[in-house]
C-alpha cells in the first residue's frame, strides 16, 4: 500500500493540489475510525521508501515543489512542536501541584 499511496501523491504536486486524509483513506479502503494515525504513518513510510518530500497543510498532502511551499510546512510541524511541549510541561506541572514532584516530594519547584 504504501508504494500506492506514493505514486498517488506524486500526482499531487504543489499545495493547489493536496488531497487530504480522508481523500487517502477512502481510496485505499483505510477505515474510518482509523484514519489520521494510519494514512500518517503509510505517508511517512512512502516519503522514506521513496524519498519524495510530503507536505502537509490544512488543505491536504502534496508533495512540495517550492521553496515557499517547504517553508510553510516547516513552519506548521514546528508550530505543532511547540504545541506539544506546551502541553508535556502544563501536564508535568499540573501532575506535579496535584500529587507532588517525585524527587523532592512536595510538588514545589526549587
Amino acid at each position: 500500500m504504501v508504494d500506492a499511496i506514493a505514486e498517488l501523491l506524486k500526482t499531487h504536486v504543489g499545495r493547489s493540489k493536496a488531497i487530504t486524509s480522508g481523500d487517502i483513506a477512502r481510496r485505499f479502503g483505510i477505515p474510518d475510525n482509523d484514519t489520521t494515525r494510519q494514512t500518517r504513518h503509510l505517508i511517512k513510510e512512502a516519503m522514506i521508501k521513496h524519498g519524495i518530500p510530503i507536505g502537509a497543510l490544512r488543505e491536504g498532502y502534496f508533495v512540495v515543489e517550492s521553496p515557499q511551499e517547504l517553508a510553510e510546512c516547516v513552519l506548521d510541524l514546528q508550530n505543532r512542536i511547540d504545541r506539544t511541549e506546551e502541553r508535556l510541561v502544563l501536564l508535568k506541572k499540573t501532575y506535579y501541584a496535584l500529587h507532588g514532584d517525585p524527587i523532592d516530594g512536595d510538588g514545589q519547584e526549587d
